[in-house]
């Protein structure tokens, strides 16, 4: 398993229950882009044969992403990208920041920044 595959499998496929949860209703966005970075630098520290570069982006011009994993599988290959883009519950229960929209113009930065080497 490579460790893309294994990233995508943990954000797809892993539930938990509510109660596992809760504790991140106190925390602030960047508060839960760390705690999200930390862990995928831990699980990615596993897979020594692979290199990857993981960043925390998020800021007013984070291009739609906070937190940007990159890396390639072989010397030759073009870098591969992972953009994620966190919410907290905050940004969630705020129901005038206009959620769907702001989802959508950051897919876009995001696609027109990282599209080359997309995973």
């Amino acid at each position: 398993m490579t460790p893309a595959a294994l990233l995508e499998e943990l954000l797809r496929y892993h539930k938990v229950k509510s109660s596992e949860t809760a504790g991140f209703a106190a925390l602030s966005h960047d508060e839960i882009c760390r705690t999200v970075l930390d862990q995928i630098d831990v699980m990615l520290g596993a897979f020594e044969k692979y290199e990857h570069i993981s960043y925390m982006t998020q800021g007013p011009r984070d291009n739609g992403v906070d937190v940007l994993l990159k890396g390639t599988v072989e010397d030759d290959e073009p870098e591969k990208f992972f953009a994620l883009q966190i919410k907290s519950y905050n940004e969630l229960e705020d129901r005038d920041n206009q959620l769907a929209r702001n989802l959508k113009a950051g897919l876009v930065d995001a696609e027109n920044s990282y599209q080359q080497g997309a995973v």
